[in-house]
Order: C-alpha cells, then structure tokens, then sequence
C-alpha cells in the first residue's frame, strides 16, 4: 500500500515530468512536496495551498522546472482536482471504490489532472507497481523503456524516494 504523502508525490512527480529528465523531476519533486507541506501544516489543509504560494516555490532559486508558472498552475489545479474530486485524499487517485488497485481507474484519475497525458499516467502506474513488488504488463514495459528514455536509470531513485517519504513524513 501507499501513504498519501506518497501518493500526493506520485502526482505531482507526473505532472513536472514534462521537458525534464527524471532525476531531476525526483530531486524538484522532493523540494516542492517538502516545501508544500510546511505550508499547508499551518493552514491545516494539505491540498489548497494558494496560487501565489505555488509560484514562489518554483520561481525560486534554484528553479525547479523550466516552466515554473505553467507548472505551478498544474500544481494548483492538482491539489484542488484532489479536494473536489478525491474526496481530498490524494490516494483515491490510485484506488478504486473497493480499495484495489486498477490500471484503468488509475490511468484515467490520473488523466483527469490537467497536464497529465496517458503516457505520463502509464509511467506513473508502471513506477507505483514497481513499487509495491506487482506485476507489470510485459508489453507495457517495453513502451514504456523504448519511449522513455532514462526510466531504466530513474526507477531505482523513484522507488527508493517513495520508501524515504514514507518514513520521513507518515
């Protein structure tokens, strides 16, 4: 199973995967979540942080993505699609209504965030069955290796820093 931080995590890592290579989404994505979470602990409300907020975050020094406005909208947009949709739990974004994991609902939840496209969402299934030790699709995988290029290098720090922020910040 998953812990919400890590689910929260999996969604934003997908949403900054566009024009950046992995490691470097890995790294940023940990920063922004870090820096997210001490905002919202304040405000009690993990999923809503503001706009403005959001963009002080990646137009900061150093940058975290090479689209810092267009991303942090998509940040924005996420975490209130994850409030209004998701009950305001980021895990039901990767369950469906009987708690078991799906590939169909969870590429079309992902699908749902603006900026995420069947391909990202597919990586993101394909890293989260990593993660739990779970069967992948023999012909998934190799879409995935052939268009992507890195992955094979990137899942190994996806998977250790899915089992970090689940230590770090359960």
């Amino acid at each position: 199973m998953i812990n919400e931080n890590q689910a929260f995590y999996l969604i934003i890592k997908t949403l900054l995967s566009q024009n950046q290579c992995q490691k470097t989404v890995v790294k940023n994505t940990s920063i922004i979540i870090k820096r997210l979470l001490d905002e919202t602990e304040m405000n009690n409300s993990i999923y809503c942080p503001s706009l403005e907020h959001i963009n002080s975050i990646m137009n900061g020094k150093p940058a975290l993505h090479r689209f810092p406005n267009k991303m942090a909208r998509y940040i924005y947009l996420a975490c209130w699609n994850i409030y209004e949709n998701f009950n305001n739990s980021a895990r039901n974004v990767f369950f469906d209504k009987e708690n078991i994991l799906s590939k169909d609902v969870i590429i079309a939840n992902l699908c749902s965030f603006k900026g995420i496209s069947s391909h990202k969402a597919e990586i993101t299934y394909f890293i989260l069955n990593t993660y739990l030790n779970r069967f992948i699709d023999s012909q998934l995988l190799n879409k995935l290796l052939k268009s992507c290029c890195n992955l094979e290098y990137s899942i190994s720090e996806e998977i250790d820093y899915l089992q970090n922020i689940h230590h770090q910040l359960s």
